[in-house]
């Protein structure tokens, strides 16, 4: 999905080779799916957690959906907890996964670049995005297609995802 969900927090290793990620309680914007559909809550304050294992990896979920009075007491609705478990396999077919990665590479690193220094050389940041959340991501995984399939070069992708990247990206001073 869009950085709309995105979170900030640091890996933890341990000796087993077990790398826990678990940012904290942010509050996010309704799914797509309940943006158009709902309107009896206002925000999730959300926690998903990721822990990578050797066999495979975790992602679980505590998510409370808020309603936000006019006064500004907040209460919850509902809580949702979730787990869902990833097991590593050996797929047969993954010559097209190697194959997009291959071509896409260094056009996926400019952009993990653009993100890196916005992390590390600025207060912070806000994205702008919409409810279908498709004014930000959808270019940008387009241009790396373009990239794919020869139209572009890295370069020339990832000048276009900047200029994406810029017009909805607001640096907090």
């Amino acid at each position: 999905d869009s950085p709309r969900y995105a979170a900030v927090a640091p890996w933890t290793h341990d000796a087993d080779g077990v790398s826990t990620w678990e940012p904290p309680v942010s509050w996010r914007p309704l799914p797509r799916r309940d943006d158009t559909t709902r309107d009896d809550y206002d925000v999730i304050a959300a926690v998903n957690r990721h822990t990578v294992m050797p066999w495979g990896w975790t992602h679980e979920q505590d998510n409370s959906k808020l309603v936000v009075e006019e006064d500004g007491a907040v209460h919850e609705l509902v809580r949702e907890i979730g787990v869902n478990t990833y097991r590593n396999t050996d797929l047969s077919n993954d010559r097209a996964a190697h194959d997009y990665w291959a071509a896409t590479q260094d056009y996926w690193a400019m952009v993990r670049g653009y993100f890196d220094n916005l992390e590390t050389g600025t207060q912070g940041f806000h994205i702008e995005d919409d409810a279908e959340g498709t004014l930000l991501y959808g270019p940008v995984l387009e241009a790396g297609q373009r990239v794919l399939f020869g139209i572009a070069t890295a370069e020339e992708a990832y000048a276009e995802a900047e200029t994406l990247l810029n017009s909805q990206i607001t640096v907090v001073e």
